[in-house]
């Protein structure tokens, strides 16, 4: 048999016990509750009889409205906790019936109290003090009666309490002397039936660690160890089979050591050219996350993990025009020319190329990106461009003031014209000399 079907056994039985416990739990519980509110109702007629005989001492000697509206509500609420007790058992159905018909009955008295003390005729005499006082005496003969009643289903209520509780002590330790045995027997039966083969198979791994690869476990057994010892003595058979020699798996070992330190040799040798760049590298996964920086990027922002357009330009979404985004939109090299504010408040521009880096099958897995620092050539670039401005300034100036000096001389050759006409001899009569002022020439 299974292991698995052991245990499956075992865990029914228990949850059969258990679920059976429960139940009597549940079912005592329940009448428990039942029996105490009973009980509780009991003690609530008790003191509402007490209060009645009270109330009804009272309108007796002192009648009056205020008097009686107290009886009626007090035996309203004596009513209304009979009412509440529903359907009793069999065994005290007579008691409650007769306890209801003596509250209506002590109702019908109080009424014929009432009604004779409405009346006026003798009121003062010896036949109506009589009358009085048979009136309570039957009512506290019958509130007597009732309240025998009460006293019996209260120790009745009591009983019945005790007697549940008496047989759930004695199903729950049935329920103990149930659980233990059945516990115990599947304890004993499962760990006998593991132990053993599982000391076997613990023997049989000690030996074939000692290199002993022509040991077998060996066992018929058809639960899970069994299975287990087979498929340990074939792993053992394809172990020898296929396992290469002592020497042979030093050797590889050791060329793998070799490998390993070449490679990591050459991982330093490439960490170090990065780290002599004067330029900025970078290596960006698909989400944007800086995976690497060199020894440039890292003083300058910071260390790794973080989203390169936080780390690098203080933003919360994608630069705009972003060479990574572009090279891994196209698969192939762009450039952008970036300004970039350092965490020291400095301001620098940097020109960015961005290349893909392909997997095996040719899939972009993550972006290299070149940052070289163009600050002094693009300060320089704008000092060129502020001389040249000044200097198409000075150039333009010039060009207008020669314009004007042509336009003085054709303006003074107009006036000599016209002197001449009229017979007016200018001034100077030698000819305009190229580069004089307009004040020389007249």
């Amino acid at each position: 048999m299974k292991i698995r079907t052991r245990l499956r056994i075992g865990v029914a039985l228990l949850v059969l016990v258990l679920a059976a416990t429960a139940i009597a739990v549940a079912v005592t519980f329940q009448q428990v509750r039942i029996a105490e509110r009973e009980h509780n109702a009991m003690h609530s007629v008790v003191e509402g009889l007490s209060e009645l005989n009270i109330l009804t001492y009272d309108y007796a000697m002192h009648p009056g409205e205020r008097a009686r509206l107290q009886w009626s509500a007090k035996h309203a609420a004596i009513a209304e906790v009979l009412e509440g007790l529903g359907s009793p058992s069999p065994s005290r159905r007579a008691d409650v019936e007769k306890m209801r018909g003596d509250h209506k009955s002590i109702a019908e008295l109080f009424a014929r109290l009432v009604g004779h003390e409405a009346g006026d005729a003798g009121r003062e005499g010896k036949a109506y003090e009589q009358s009085r006082e048979t009136l309570v005496t039957q009512f506290l003969m019958r509130s007597h009666e009732m309240n025998g009643v009460v006293s019996r289903l209260l120790r009745q209520s009591e009983d019945e309490v005790t007697s549940i509780w008496q047989r759930f002590s004695w199903v729950m330790m049935a329920s103990m002397m149930i659980i233990a045995p059945v516990m115990i027997g599947v304890s004993s039966w499962t760990g006998r039936s593991i132990a053993r083969p599982v000391s076997q198979l613990r023997k049989g791994i000690e030996i074939i660690g000692t290199g002993n690869l022509d040991f077998r476990v060996g066992t018929d057994a058809t639960d899970e160890i069994g299975e287990l010892s087979r498929a340990f003595d074939q792993m053992t058979r394809d172990l020898r089979t296929v396992t290469a020699s002592r020497d042979e798996l030093d050797a590889q070992i050791a060329q793998r050591e070799r490998a390993e330190k070449e490679l990591q040799q050459e991982k330093n040798k490439l960490q170090t050219m990065a780290d002599a760049m004067e330029y900025g590298l970078t290596i960006q996964d698909k989400d944007y996350n800086i995976i690497y920086q060199n020894r440039v990027l890292e003083e300058m922002f910071g260390g790794l993990g973080g989203k390169c357009y936080k780390v690098y330009e203080g933003i919360d979404t994608r630069c705009e025009g972003c060479p990574v985004e572009q090279a891994y939109r196209d698969g192939k090299s762009h450039t952008t020319d970036r300004k970039v504010i350092l965490p020291t408040g400095e301001v620098s521009y940097w020109e960015n190329t961005a290349n893909p880096i392909r997997d095996a099958g040719g899939e972009i897995v993550a972006c290299l990106e070149v940052a070289r620092n163009i600050t002094e050539r693009k300060r320089a670039d704008d000092v060129l461009k502020e001389r040249t401005d000044e200097l198409r300034k000075a150039v333009n100036l010039m060009a207008g003031r020669e314009v004007r000096m042509a336009e003085l001389k054709d303006q003074i050759r107009q006036l000599r014209a016209q002197l001449e006409q009229a017979g007016l001899t200018p001034v100077a009569d030698e000819p305009l000399k190229e580069g004089q002022g307009a004040k020389d020439e007249v």
